[in-house]
């Protein structure tokens, strides 16, 4: 079974809320069983100036220097846990040793399941 790696820290509660969903969902099929995870929990406020001061370069490196540390840990591939991220996500996918799974396309799915007309980051 192939590891998970989660960048987290982007949103404590949001890196929480993944975290209990992976295990819930993957013990509905695994019920003696939990899937191997590891985390690399970033600084929210670091990252949130990196964003607001639009300093992608940066950003870039720490999330860069997050999915090393998965790797390094053993993950085969990772997610970001936070969706604002994901506007460096290319970049990141093309810089990274592993796979990167991108939260934004169930995201999507979900706004049109939904017939939500507005989308915000």
């Amino acid at each position: 079974m192939k590891k998970l790696g989660l960048i987290g820290g982007m949103g404590p509660v949001s890196t929480i809320d993944y975290y209990q969903k992976l295990v819930v969902g993957f013990q509905q099929d695994h019920p003696q069983s939990c899937p191997p995870i590891v985390i690399d929990s970033l600084d929210v406020f670091e990252l949130l100036k990196l964003e607001e001061q639009n300093d992608q370069a940066k950003l870039f490196r720490q999330l860069e220097t997050s999915i090393e540390n998965l790797t390094a840990a053993g993950a085969e591939y990772a997610a970001l846990t936070a969706n604002t991220p994901h506007m460096i996500f290319e970049e990141l996918q093309a810089a990274s040793p592993i796979p990167l799974v991108s939260i934004l396309d169930p995201v999507g799915e979900a706004i049109k399941d939904h017939q939500q007309k507005k989308w915000h980051f």
